[in-house]
């Protein structure tokens, strides 16, 4: 088993999912900006 090649293509698919969901919504951005 490679756990760490694993955790980087996980943490990869988190990171698109993410900017996907983040990037359309400027009101969520500006909430994460503050914090």
């Amino acid at each position: 088993m490679e756990d760490e090649e694993t955790s980087v293509d996980f943490r990869g698919f988190l990171l698109g999912v993410y900017t996907l969901l983040i990037e359309p919504s400027p009101d969520l951005q500006q909430c994460l900006a503050k914090d």
